[in-house]
This record gives C-alpha cells, structure tokens and sequence, in this order.
C-alpha cells in the first residue's frame, strides 16, 4: 500500500485548522483584555499612592513654611513651588488649583486637574468630566460634595477605578473595581 498525501489536505482539516485558530485567536483576546483591564487598574493604583505621597510632601512644605513656599494674600491663596511650578494651597495647606485666577473660590474641577497635572511627573490624558463618559482610559476629573476632587478612569474593559482627594483634610480614598 503505498499513501502519498504531498500538497494535499481535504476540506476537513482545512475546517479543522481554521476551527482550532479561531478558538486559540478568542481565547487570547479574551486574556489579552482581562491583563489590561488589570494593568490599567493597578497603574492606576500605583498613580494614587504617587499622589498621596506629594500632596502630603506639599502640605508639610506649607507646614514648615519652607523656602519654597510663598503666604497668602488678600488676593490669592498661599503657594508653593514644585519643580518651579506654582501650586496654590488653601487655608488648611492641602492644593487645589494651579492658577492664579482660581484662587480664593471654590474648589473646581478645573482647579483638581491643574493640581494633578502638576504633581505627576507624566499625567497623560486628562479632562474635566463630562455628563456622559466614554471608557478610553483617559483621567477624568470632577469635584464631589464641593470639597473632594474625584479622579476617576473607565477602562474599555468596564473597569472603573477613582480615588477622592479631600482638600480640607488631604485624605485620599481609592476605589478600585468592576
């Protein structure tokens, strides 16, 4: 008996290969989602525990009333200089904007996005929140109960993570999940 199968495959074991590609191609793609949804989660922890640590190295620099800190004003808030970079801390030392023309007001969203583009050394994307919010992985910022800023992600993967910074007291809260 004599079998020569050179250059020939049946219908069936092209339907076969092509089967088993498919599933091995969506069972990666369903792993490949879950370790980026948990990567983005994690960095994003990891961005939360940078922050605690500068804005509490901010208020004890107004605490101290460092060299690199400047009183308050009739006109503006007290402010302390980070890498050159002017940030404005209210009565209590905690930072809340980075700009002159919102000193002396209420906290704002604008005002929490300026404080965490200067403190982080490489922000990305950040943007005050809108009504309706897209999961792009881009920072979205918004102030909460008109004391706490609220930096907030949506993964495309349905996670959403945030942490609350509280100006009065500078406690951070993180929150992470699905």
């Amino acid at each position: 008996m004599n079998l020569n199968l050179s250059g020939r495959f049946g219908l069936f074991e092209l339907i076969v290969v092509v089967t088993l590609i498919g599933v091995l191609w969506a069972a990666g793609a369903r792993y490949y989602g879950l370790v980026m949804d948990d990567a983005r989660r994690t960095g994003f922890e990891a961005q939360a525990r940078a922050f605690t640590s500068v804005v509490a190295m901010i208020h004890w620099s107004w605490a101290a009333g460092g060299t690199n800190m400047q009183p308050a004003t009739q006109s503006r808030d007290a402010m302390v200089l980070i890498d050159q970079q002017p940030l404005y801390v209210n009565r209590y030392g905690w930072p809340t904007h980075a700009s002159e023309n919102l000193s002396l007001q209420p906290v704002r969203a604008e005002g929490c996005r300026q404080v965490w583009d200067t403190i982080m050394q490489n922000p990305g994307n950040t943007r005050v929140k809108a009504e309706h919010t897209s999961p792009d992985g881009i920072i979205n910022v918004s102030v909460v109960d008109a004391r706490r800023c609220r930096y907030e992600i949506l993964s495309p993967g349905g996670i959403h993570s945030w942490f609350d910074y509280d100006v009065i007291s500078g406690r951070i809260d993180v929150v992470s999940g699905r």
